[in-house]
């Protein structure tokens, strides 16, 4: 999967309830809260779906 549907939802998340809730995402699914998703990268589905 792309980055660029990470980033989308990465956005949704920040406008709609705060960059705490998305880190917060990112921590429930098992990532580090500092994570960053390039646009043009390749990211394993299953790692993804976590986020979803």
């Amino acid at each position: 999967m792309k980055g660029t549907i990470v980033k989308c939802l990465e956005e949704l998340v920040v406008t709609r309830f705060g960059e705490e809730k998305w880190k917060q995402a990112l921590v429930d699914a098992d990532l580090s809260a500092s994570t960053i998703f390039w646009p043009m990268s390749d990211l394993d589905d299953a790692e993804v779906l976590k986020l979803i």
